[in-house]
């Protein structure tokens, strides 16, 4: 950008002058001599109003278009990423739960757990995990023992003494399946399994982070949290009117208690500072 002379300088102080004398209003069109003048950050001094008056330099409409063209933002794909890690997902799921003796608890595991599913849990810690600078490999165990959990819920709420339902997943039940007792029991090992291939798959993260992790989901899931939600929504059977915060209760710990662990564990793996973690909980 070029420079300004001092004969500018002193005309353009001369203009301002000349103005004020003559009932200037700030918001008025100045006729400026030189057009540099216009776009340069010059400050003038007004003597009459007491004031600074500034003339920024400002891109052209045209120009700011062009810069924008030639560098243009990068654009978030949300559904492409979703898709991406979901698939990272349900391989690292079909690697880890495989068929092996006694291959019939194996094969009603991942009967619901390989299911069609979004994987919103696991994407949710994974991202998280790379919000605070981690990866997808050190989230990933955490992200399928999230999912498993996830599943023995569902399995378990399908149960004839829960919901009794039929269809899961566009599929029948599990234990329309294989029987309610092995749908049972496929609930329980795919919980401990969670735990298990969380502590032992987790490589390359502080030790005392890992348990804190391990900590934060089993809160979520027990009395207090995805088991609380349940039991006030077996109760909530029969009754003729259910209050907001009634409802508000059974959403935020039946569902909502998963999802935040998701976050949290994400962010805990992923080497974010407590203030972090804290934020992600409550954005969760």
């Amino acid at each position: 950008m070029s420079s300004v002379s001092l004969g500018t300088l002193v005309h353009g102080y001369t203009i301002f002058n000349l103005t004020a004398r003559s009932k200037f209003h700030p918001f008025k069109k100045i006729p400026v001599a030189s057009p540099k003048l216009r776009r340069l950050p010059i400050s003038f001094v007004v003597p009459r109003l007491n004031r600074f008056l500034s003339v920024s330099a400002v891109l052209t409409k045209q120009e700011t278009l062009q810069e924008e063209e030639e560098n243009p933002k990068p654009v978030f794909d949300f559904k492409s990423y979703m898709l991406q890690k979901a698939n990272s997902v349900n391989q690292a799921l079909d690697a880890a739960v495989s068929i092996r003796d006694p291959p019939k608890i194996h094969e009603a595991m991942r009967y619901s757990l390989i299911a069609a599913g979004k994987r919103v849990r696991p994407v949710l810690c994974i991202a998280a995990c790379e919000l605070v600078g981690g990866n997808e490999s050190i989230a990933m165990p955490a992200a399928c023992a999230i999912e498993m959990i996830h599943t023995m819920s569902l399995i378990h709420d399908d149960l004839p003494c829960m919901d009794n339902d039929d269809l899961r997943r566009g599929k029948p039940t599990n234990h329309k399946v294989f029987g309610e007792d092995v749908a049972v029991l496929a609930g329980d090992a795919l919980l401990a399994f969670a735990f298990e291939h969380m502590a032992v798959s987790t490589v390359g993260i502080p030790p005392s982070r890992v348990v804190k992790a391990v900590g934060e989901l089993a809160k979520s899931i027990g009395s207090e949290g995805l088991v609380a939600g349940q039991v006030v929504d077996l109760n909530s059977e029969g009754l003729k009117e259910v209050g907001l915060d009634h409802l508000e209760f059974i959403h935020q710990h039946k569902t909502a208690a998963l999802l935040e662990a998701a976050v949290v564990l994400g962010a805990i793996l992923g080497g974010g500072s407590d203030d972090e973690v804290e934020k992600l909980r409550t954005f969760a």
